[in-house]
């Protein structure tokens, strides 16, 4: 089975969306293009990588899709969530135009987001199309999270980054468990991060995400430029194949036949 990173990101500073890349962040405060990444993807023999927004501009998804359409290694990309209301009419946010889902970055916000009702509506939309609904969000938040799954049983939900955990784990699991039992709800193995010395916790937070969701619902990704501060693309993927290695789960999965299922990319 050929790997799949379903995390990455590009960048260039000078279009005026990135905001948030301040000069103090040393490694992250430049341009991060395609070229570069296939570099890392060539030398981690990963066949293919899933776009993420890194912006709530407006002209977000449509750079998205032009990323999109011009590589056979960028699998599709997901918007951005807080535009799909209007992206999802337009023709560059449609499966055939490389979208494979939105992204709503709620950590620094209340996920009362889904009580209102033209976003209703755009969950509803995103069922109809077969699109996935990607969440970056903290771990306290996963009760609000299961309430959108019951109401939309057939819209697929991804947590990114595991949802955030905790350094402290035992409340974080008992609330992964109980989101796993929803079946439509899945979990992305990235955007860990820490040093070396934070091995262990990766390892256990790995084993937790994995016992509750099973490797049929755990997908990986690099949190490529992001990953760079922690290592870099290689040591990460390496540490996450021992981690699944370790735990007895299937990588073939893990690695790349998840991501294309919930997805819907090709094979």
């Amino acid at each position: 089975m050929k790997t799949v990173d379903a995390h990455v990101h590009l960048w260039r500073l000078d279009d005026g969306r990135h905001g948030w890349i301040i000069p103090a962040m040393e490694q992250l405060h430049r341009d991060f293009d395609r070229s570069e990444l296939v570099q890392h993807m060539d030398r981690a023999d990963v066949r293919c990588a899933l776009l993420v927004e890194s912006s709530d501009h407006q002209a977000e998804n449509e750079a998205l899709a032009a990323e999109a359409a011009t590589s056979g290694r960028i699998g599709g990309f997901i918007g951005n969530a807080q535009v799909a209301a209007t992206a999802l009419g337009e023709p560059h946010f449609d499966r055939t135009a490389g979208a494979l889902g939105v992204r709503l970055s709620a950590r620094s916000r209340s996920l009362t987001w889904f009580a209102e009702q033209d976003r209703a509506d755009v969950l509803a939309m995103l069922e109809r199309r077969c699109l996935v609904l990607d969440l970056l969000l903290d771990w306290t938040q996963l009760a609000t999270v299961r309430m959108v799954a019951r109401r939309h049983p057939s819209l697929s939900i991804v947590l990114n980054h595991c949802a955030t955990p905790p350094a402290e784990l035992s409340h974080y699991e008992r609330e992964i468990r109980l989101t796993a039992e929803l079946p439509n709800i899945a979990c992305k193995l990235s955007g860990l991060g820490g040093p070396a010395s934070h091995r262990t916790w990766r390892r256990q937070v790995t084993l937790i995400v994995l016992q509750a969701f099973g490797d049929d619902r755990v997908i990986w990704g690099s949190d490529w430029p992001i990953v760079e501060c922690f290592g870099g693309y290689q040591a990460w993927l390496n540490e996450a194949r021992l981690h699944v290695t370790e735990a007895g789960f299937d990588g073939d999965h893990v690695f790349g036949g998840t991501a294309r299922h919930i997805y819907g990319l090709a094979a």
